[in-house]
């Protein structure tokens, strides 16, 4: 599957997989606010003019959240991520305490909207589960 790397860093990775409209961030490590939300933005870049409409969030090394960048994600970044008629939305999430509290409110968050949402524990998996999406 061919994609484009738009990002590669010490902390993330964001591909784009053009022939799926498929956006795929990586975290490589518990990220700085910096990192974290230029990452987001850049893929938020592509749901906004129409190159994507799914993505594939692999948190599973972003071990912890600050409290600013999850307000950031609940007030700034989802209701605009939302209004771009984003689709679908495979998430890997780090085994940790957290990873539950995190779960229960992307739930909250995504159950207001028509957003499909799974998460997984391979990221083959989720890219296979959203390439067999069918978004037209």
């Amino acid at each position: 599957m061919d994609y484009q790397e738009l990002i590669h860093t010490s902390d993330a990775i964001l591909r784009y997989y053009p022939e799926w409209k498929i956006v795929h961030h990586r975290f490589l490590r518990t990220a700085p606010s910096h990192a974290f939300r230029e990452v987001l933005l850049k893929g938020l870049e592509l749901l906004k003019d129409g190159r994507a409409d799914k993505w594939l969030s692999d948190d599973r090394e972003n071990k912890s959240l600050v409290e600013e960048d999850a307000a950031w994600v609940d007030e700034f970044f989802a209701p605009m991520a939302f209004a771009t008629g984003w689709k679908c939305w495979a998430m890997l999430l780090p085994e940790s305490s957290r990873a539950e509290m995190t779960l229960r409110r992307l739930v909250r968050m995504t159950e207001r909207t028509k957003l499909k949402f799974q998460v997984f524990v391979d990221d083959i998996m989720a890219l296979d589960w959203l390439k067999g999406q069918d978004m037209t």
